[in-house]
């Protein structure tokens, strides 16, 4: 669909060049010789050509194969949010992109991100090292966000981290408690 031109029009001709229709679109792997075919085509029907490449876009089976190779906690029944550590049983826990899909297949900065990725050494968006656990929660707040949830999904990722923090901040909030009973409120306050 393109504005007032449909692909209906034109299905039977885009079935005999080997599309399918997908989730609103005809799509078809091709190679790259075939595209100027296609895309003129799509020109002289007035209709949108976006090539994707599959290394960049969602695929369907990228949260069994993270389940399959992340064993998580207790052989599997259990994740930790890479986001927040909180321990999740894995029917409550969601698998994010740590660079979102939409960042790398057509965002402003997508070169970058694709940079990025490669250096890494990740070449699909949907390999494992590219996804995290995630509750539902941080999942929402983070959206398509990079910045600093990046960085916290990265370290969030390995359970020794939350292992060490957790305690820590609760020092922290147990000193700080203890400072503010002790020196705060040992002046008794008359009116």
């Amino acid at each position: 669909y393109n504005g007032k031109h449909k692909t209906w029009t034109y299905r039977k001709q885009l079935k005999r060049m080997g599309f399918v229709f997908e989730s609103n679109y005809y799509t078809k792997d091709c190679a790259s010789s075939e595209s100027t075919k296609i895309k003129r085509f799509c020109a002289h029907h007035k209709l949108e050509y976006v090539p994707i490449n599959k290394n960049y876009s969602r695929s369907t089976t990228y949260r069994q194969e993270f389940f399959r190779k992340k064993r998580g906690l207790m052989d599997g029944k259990y994740y930790w949010c890479a986001y927040c550590g909180r321990i999740k049983k894995r029917t409550n826990i969601t698998v994010d992109h740590l660079i979102p899909v939409n960042k790398v297949l057509r965002g402003k900065h997508k070169s970058i991100w694709r940079t990025y990725l490669s250096l890494h050494g990740i070449k699909n968006v949907n390999q494992v090292e590219n996804l995290v656990p995630a509750c539902k929660r941080c999942n929402s707040k983070k959206g398509t966000k990079t910045g600093i949830w990046v960085v916290r999904g990265r370290v969030g990722n390995h359970f020794f981290f939350w292992l060490i923090y957790k305690p820590i901040r609760l020092g922290v909030i147990i000193f700080f408690l203890y400072f503010i009973q002790k020196y705060l409120f040992q002046y008794s306050f008359a009116i």
